[in-house]
């Protein structure tokens, strides 16, 4: 499964914190704040768009999942490739 982690405004604003969320992941989960000065912090890559909200775009294979500032998102990448279900905010495990 391929997974890519973008943070900003697609297509042209966002930049890939793939990486960083891997080797942040504790357990295999990865967890991404939310507010954009947390997840500047988290992410080490300054704002991409300074005083513009921001969201994060969850890309697998066949899903993009996309989280406004408003949403601490905590998920296991394993788990994204499970067949998208009505429920699959949930099962990414939203807050």
């Amino acid at each position: 499964m391929n997974l890519k982690i973008e943070y900003g405004i697609l297509p042209d604003y966002a930049v890939d914190v793939t990486d960083v969320c891997l080797q942040n992941a504790e357990e295999g989960i990865i967890t991404i704040p939310s507010g954009d000065q947390h997840r500047c912090d988290v992410f080490g890559k300054g704002d991409p768009l300074y005083n513009v909200y921001k969201k994060v775009y969850v890309t697998t294979d066949s899903n993009t999942y996309e989280f406004s500032l408003n949403y601490e998102i905590m998920f296991e990448p394993a788990a994204l490739s499970k067949k998208k279900t009505r429920y699959s905010r949930l099962e990414l495990g939203t807050l």
